[in-house]
C-alpha cells in the first residue's frame, strides 16, 4: 500500500472513532448546593442523589458550610438528568467531626429533579 493510501485510511478511521457513539452514558446536569440541617449548614455530611428510574447515584460531601458539588464519575461532575431520591449520611471518614446529624435524617429522602445544564439544588432536613 502507498504511504498516501495508508494515512488516509488512518485519517479516515480516526475520524469514524472520533464520530462514533458516546456509549451508554446519560445526560448528566451539573448539581451544587447547601445542606441545612435544622436550620443549621450541615459539614462532612455525605450526600447521595439516586436516580428513580435506575442508573448510576452521585455523591458528595459537603464542606465546612454545608456546601456540596456531586461528582457522578471520576471524570464527570454532576448527576443523570431526572427525578432522585437524595439521602444523607454522616461521613465517618473525617477524623475529628462531632455528631452533627439526627439519626432519623439518615432515614429520610428528599424528591429533587436533575436538569440539564446547571442546578442549584437546596436541601432542607427535615
Amino acid at each position: 500500500m502507498k504511504p498516501h493510501a495508508i494515512l488516509a485510511v488512518i485519517a479516515l478511521a480516526a475520524i469514524l472513532v472520533g464520530c462514533g457513539p458516546s456509549g451508554d452514558a446519560p445526560e448528566v446536569g451539573k448539581v451544587v448546593g447547601t445542606l441545612m440541617v435544622d436550620g443549621n449548614p450541615a459539614a462532612n455530611i455525605n450526600v447521595t442523589f439516586s436516580p428513580t428510574d435506575g442508573g448510576r447515584s452521585s455523591q458528595a460531601t459537603t464542606n465546612e458550610k454545608g456546601e456540596y458539588e456531586l461528582i457522578y464519575s471520576t471524570s464527570t461532575l454532576g448527576a443523570k438528568v431526572g427525578p432522585h431520591k437524595v439521602s444523607i449520611a454522616k461521613n465517618d471518614g473525617m477524623s475529628g467531626t462531632k455528631d452533627t446529624l439526627p439519626k432519623k435524617y439518615t432515614q429520610m429522602t428528599k424528591d429533587v429533579e436533575v436538569k440539564g445544564g446547571n442546578n442549584t439544588i437546596e436541601l432542607i432536613f427535615p
